[in-house]
Parts: C-alpha cells; structure tokens; sequence
C-alpha cells in the first residue's frame, strides 16, 4: 500500500479485511465489532492467506503489541507500522526498525508501538507487504 493513501480508502481496506476475516472464521455476526475496532481490547483471530492487508486501530497506551505470525513454518511476512498516519520512527516498538517496518518470522509477540512521550489516544495501523499472516489479538502496556 502506498505511504500516501487516501484515508477514506484505508478505512474502507481495513474495514473489509477484518470483515473478511470475521466472516472465514464464522463470525460474521460480530463484524461489526471488528469493524469498528471500539473495545479496550480486540480479538482479531484470523488468516488472510490470500490478501495482502491491513489494520487499522485507535489506542490509549505506552506499548502496543500484536500476537501474529506467518501460516507456514519457515516463511516470513514483512509488515509496515504507521502511527497517526505516519510511519513509525519514534514511536517505534523493539520489533519495527528505523524506517518503520519489520517482518514476523514466527508466531509471537510483536512490540509495534512504544510511546517515548507522554501517552494520548493514537491510530496504529499496520500494512502487511506479503501473502500468508496470521493475527491473534492486541495488547498493551
């Protein structure tokens, strides 16, 4: 995805990634919740095998960490980190590098997002580069 995409269109992306999601795992009653993203805490239990995504949330916290991790053993999937629509060079976690990206080589923990400065209500949002990623639930600290 581009660095400069509209938001109307991310939000529509994001939005149908997570319904998709949703829908594969038999919860297509809830897909407004994973639409939204309005909880403190989301469960975002997923495959997106065959679609190059992303996702989008709002947050009130230091850290941000996602549970995520490729399909297959051995494989890796490249992600970008944005916050508040920018990429996410200082306020980078452990797992993203200098220009805001990373890659998920096994399933785990990733630290996304750590705030330096004070803490406020902030938009993550990540952009998954390659095919095969699975994402579990978010947590924070």
């Amino acid at each position: 995805m581009s660095e400069a995409i509209n938001p109307n269109r991310r939000y529509f992306l994001t939005t149908m990634i997570k319904t998709i999601a949703a829908t594969q795992l038999g919860m297509f009653d809830c897909t407004k919740q994973y639409a939204t993203s309005a909880t403190a805490e989301l469960s975002i239990e997923g495959e997106l095998p065959s679609l190059v995504g992303a996702i989008a949330y709002r947050f009130h916290a230091r850290d941000l960490h996602l549970v995520m991790g490729p399909v297959e053993r051995g494989k890796s999937v490249r992600f970008r980190v944005l916050v508040d629509g920018q990429l996410a060079v200082t306020d980078r976690g452990l797992d993203v590098d200098v220009r805001g990206e990373g890659t998920a080589t096994e399933q785990r923990l990733y630290q996304l997002v750590r705030q330096p400065q004070s803490i406020s209500d902030r938009q993550f949002e990540i952009e998954f580069l390659d095919f095969g990623v699975e994402a579990f639930a978010f947590t924070f600290g």
